[in-house]
């Protein structure tokens, strides 16, 4: 196994001893990857030998992308208010909300308007570092219908049209590139939504 530098990670020879017309399955080939840094890529290549001769020849990278989970508890409140967009208001009195999840299935059941889904996260020195030569984005998954997206107080990007409009994008992947100079050691992430159906 080696790296996107073509340093060996790791490497093992087992040999499968056939006899003619002979198959074997192997139902799964198990590799640790507690070596791989983030952003990094690993190439396998493997081979049938017949002989000493390769009869067939595969292939295969796996890339480990370099990403921050967001999922789990935000804060979410019903209402529209710009000041909300802003890293330094106060959201301790809000709901909590599981992301992801329908907030007619949690937070706001029965409820069509506006609501804000706002989420305090830190990162890593070593990502910052990591990531200081590379684009970076907030991917977001689809949003039913509309929404604005705010990273410490900036919008970073938009999908849908909210009243009178009234543009959905519901089935629409959000992903949004920004300027790696708004991250900080902690972010606010803000979601201005908007949900008319």
């Amino acid at each position: 196994v080696s790296d996107e530098n073509n340093d060996i990670v790791a490497d093992e020879q087992h040999a499968i001893e056939l006899a003619p017309r002979e198959t074997k399955k192997i139902a799964d080939v198990m590799v640790l990857t507690d070596r791989a840094d983030f952003g990094s890529a690993w190439s396998f290549d493997t081979a049938t030998l017949s002989g000493g001769q390769a009869v067939t020849a595969r292939h295969s990278v796996v890339r480990f992308p370099s990403t921050l989970p967001l999922d789990g508890p935000w804060k979410i409140a019903a209402g529209d208010d710009p000041a909300w967009s802003q890293s330094g208001f106060d959201d301790s009195a809000w709901k909590a909300a599981v992301v992801p999840l329908r907030w007619e299935d949690d937070a706001l059941p029965d409820y069509d308007g506006i609501a804000w889904y706002r989420l305090r996260f830190n990162i890593p020195a070593e990502a910052l570092e990591r990531w200081s030569d590379k684009p970076v984005a907030i991917l977001l998954g689809a949003v039913d219908d509309a929404d604005e997206t705010f990273l410490n107080g900036q919008k970073i990007g938009q999908g849908g049209s909210f009243p009178p409009e009234k543009q959905t994008a519901w089935e629409t992947l959000r992903i949004y590139e920004f300027d790696r100079k708004l991250l900080q050691g902690e972010n606010v992430l803000a979601v201005r939504v908007g949900d008319w159906m």
